[in-house]
């Protein structure tokens, strides 16, 4: 799944957007990434500065190659609904997709940190 979309916000998050007991973490200006044991945000440009495209895929299924792009964190989080999320700073859902426990493995690509134009996520 893919999206090109403008934030208002420079930042998104990775969760699952059912989970009620969410923590946010404190975001990291230094390294564009932070995590809670629900929750990856990623640092993102503004629209100011354009779009930025998000994908999120099944590690299993990704074909294009990240190599060009630096990973930023592989960490787990909890997915108690077996679906991982991609919001905004509003809580607007972006992007969605199944996972196949309720624990998941992220980890995300990005073109550059803090803030970045590209960002791939892959899950398991």
């Amino acid at each position: 799944m893919k999206t090109s979309i403008e934030l208002d916000h420079p930042i998104l998050f990775v969760l699952d957007y059912s989970n009620e007991h969410i923590e946010i973490p404190e975001f990291n200006e230094e390294t564009g990434v932070s995590h809670s044991p629900s929750c990856v945000s990623v640092g993102a440009i503004s629209y100011i500065d354009g779009k930025v495209s998000i994908t999120i895929e099944n590690s299993k299924e990704h074909n294009q190659n990240p190599a060009e792009m630096k990973k930023i964190i592989s960490t787990n989080i909890l997915t108690p609904s077996k679906k991982i999320s991609v919001t905004n700073a509003e809580n607007v859902k972006l992007l969605e997709i199944d996972s196949a426990d309720t624990t998941t493995t992220i980890t995300v690509y990005t073109d550059s940190s803090p803030y970045a134009e590209n960002i791939i996520i892959l899950i398991g």
